[in-house]
Formats: structure tokens, sequence, C-alpha cells
């Protein structure tokens, strides 16, 4: 009977790992809800925050290479980023040229920071924050 009893625990624990393992395997889309850039003022010299609605919209797909876990990009273009990790506990984190990019699977938020160079009309090179929530595909 502890034989038995013993097989049903590692059936259970290794159907559980298995399912964990290919939660790895989902496609995300991320849609950003604000976007505070810190722009220049030319006037007084210091950077002031500007909050937009923002409309961005990112695929977050598993990568095609063993190398790159995720891959992350922007629908519509812009700059893709490659994820040599993937999600460490809940936690996803890339960077990019532009930007870095980190998702939470379990409350499916995630932040990108960076510098903008040409979307919004404060300037050029104005860090920004971007927050937005994620929807498994």
């Amino acid at each position: 009977m502890k034989i038995i009893y013993a097989l049903v625990i590692m059936t259970i624990s290794s159907t559980a790992y298995a399912s964990e393992a290919n939660s790895e395997d989902k496609s995300y889309i991320c849609a950003s809800d604000k976007i505070v850039v810190l722009a220049l003022d030319e006037e007084s010299h210091e950077r002031k925050p500007v909050v937009y609605d923002a409309s961005r919209k990112y695929l977050v797909k598993p990568g095609t290479e063993p190398k790159i876990k995720y891959i992350i990009e922007e629908v519509g273009g812009g700059a893709g980023m490659q994820c040599p990790k993937g999600f460490e506990d809940s936690d996803l984190f890339c960077t990019g040229l532009k930007a870095d990019f980190r998702m939470n699977r379990i409350n499916l938020s995630y932040l990108a920071q960076g510098s903008d160079n040409s979307t919004y009309p404060t300037g050029t090179g104005n860090p920004y924050i971007e927050i937005g929530e994620c929807t498994p595909q």
C-alpha cells in the first residue's frame, strides 16, 4: 500500500512540474495603460513628468533558438528584444537597445523603461516608464 501511495504522490508531483514547465511555452499580448515621460523643460532646464494614455502593444512569445527563451516584439513595428533567460519564478526580464522590459506572469502586468527618441513630442532621448497588462494567448 505504501508503494502505491508513493507512486501516486510521484505522479502528481511530476504532473505539476510538467505543467509548470509547459507554462514557459505560452505567448502573451501586452497592452500599455500609461506612459510617463520625464521631459526636459526648455525654460527651467528641469525634467518634468508628462503622462500619456498609451496605445502600445507587445507580443511576448517563446524564442525559436535554444539561447533565446523569449522574444518581445512591438506590434506594428519597433525594435524587438531577445530574452536569453525565461521566467525566473514569476518574472521575465529582458534588455533591448532602447528599453528594459519586465513582466510578471502571476499578476499579468508589465513595466518597460528606457529612453525614447521619437515616439513622443517632448524632445529626444527623454527617459520614460510604461506600465500595462498582459493576456495569455
